[in-house]
């Protein structure tokens, strides 16, 4: 089979194969040990998913008959996972058992209510494929989505209560990944609701008689949000690692208190050690390696990872993550006001970081100003 596809469906396929990287990278060994980057992986799989299978549907229907209303059912988990998300990233309730078979409950469910259809023959799907193209989708169809519109709204009403209340919670503050955290939380959710929004939109649309087509200009353009959704998703996280780097760092600080009570280093020791720690900083610049890390770092300095974890937490005030940043942007703006004839990208690399759009967020949220602008002003 030569297959080929028009302009539209590449450019959903596209950004469907993307979702498929962005959840690989997100359920990575280096990347997964945060709960709540295997959580936004999984969601976007699922959207992946959802964007691929309906373009093979109506592209070659006779080629992929058993893919017709396959991704359906994954709509009911999208709530939950994203309910899961936010609370991962909020400190809000963890996730049991019991949590997940009652958020998993309606998927299962819209298995068993589609599995007559599911065990057709290719030949009776394709009859039916054919028959709603020209008729619409029967009514049983119709009920499913309405149920899915209901299921969707009761989410984003649960999701946004979440973050209005971690909102208020974060208030007095001084995080920056709080802040950071909140202000993406409310984009995903943002974008989350402008989906169920055009889900809801067609399935009026469907209920009415106003379109027939299921697989028309609806598809097309439900696609087209979804790929939206996920192209925004890897490009924050591109422009952005905290998103996918310093939550769980926030959220490994604010267990620190307990992980080091029985730690066994004394006040003297620990003021000793930070001393020792600066010094090999300064003098051996360990921060120009873009992939270093706290263990790469202890064993350098002969430490143990976890009394150097304490310092940085304790006698500094930091996570890891934004302890050796600073000694970048030191760097940096060494390398800038220096007369070198590096350029911007350059200083970026000779600084430790690891692309110009990750130096260039880091720079300005340290400095005010981006790395262009410093150089002028100095």
């Amino acid at each position: 089979m030569f297959v080929s596809f028009s302009l539209f469906s590449s450019i959903l396929l596209i950004g469907g194969i993307q979702g498929i990287l962005l959840s690989i990278f997100l359920f990575s060994k280096k990347i997964s040990k945060s709960h709540s980057n295997r959580i936004l992986g999984l969601l976007t799989l699922i959207f992946s998913f959802n964007i691929i299978t309906p373009e093979f549907v109506k592209n070659y229907p006779e080629n992929f008959p058993h893919l017709i209303a396959v991704s359906f059912p994954f709509v009911f988990l999208v709530g939950p996972l994203l309910l899961f998300y936010v609370n991962a990233l909020t400190g809000g309730n963890g996730i049991n058992v019991k949590n997940i078979f009652l958020s998993a409950a309606p998927f299962f469910l819209s298995i068993i209510y589609l599995l007559p259809f599911y065990i057709l023959s290719s030949n009776e799907k394709l009859e039916f494929y054919d028959l709603i193209r020209n008729t619409g989708l029967p009514d049983d169809f119709i009920f499913l989505w309405g149920f899915g519109c209901i299921h969707a709204a009761i989410y984003s009403f649960l999701v946004f209560r979440i973050i209005k209340s971690y909102q208020q919670k974060i208030k007095n503050e001084n995080s920056e990944i709080s802040r950071i955290n909140l202000a993406w939380l409310k984009n995903l959710a943002s974008g989350f609701s402008f989906v169920w929004t055009v889900y809801l939109f067609f399935f009026l649309i469907f209920t009415f008689g106003i379109a027939t087509d299921p697989f028309g200009i609806s598809d097309y353009f439900f696609g087209f949000v979804l790929s939206v959704l996920v192209y925004s998703i890897g490009y924050k996280g591109w422009k952005q690692p905290e998103i996918f780097h310093g939550f769980a760092a926030e959220k490994e600080k604010l267990n620190e208190t307990k992980k080091y009570a029985k730690s066994g280093l004394t006040e003297d020791k620990s003021s000793e050690y930070l001393i020792h720690l600066k010094n090999f900083m300064e003098n051996k610049k360990p921060h120009r390696n873009p992939e270093i890390t706290l263990k790469e770092l202890a064993d350098s300095l002969g430490m143990h990872p976890n009394h150097i974890s304490q310092i940085i937490n304790e006698k500094l005030n930091q996570n890891f993550y934004d302890f050796i940043n600073n000694y970048r942007i030191k760097e940096a703006e060494r390398l800038l006001t220096s007369g070198s004839d590096l350029n911007i990208l350059e200083i970026a690399f000779e600084s430790g970081f690891k692309s110009k759009s990750t130096f260039n967020t880091a720079f300005k949220k340290h400095t005010g100003l981006t790395p262009t602008e410093y150089k002028k002003k100095k």
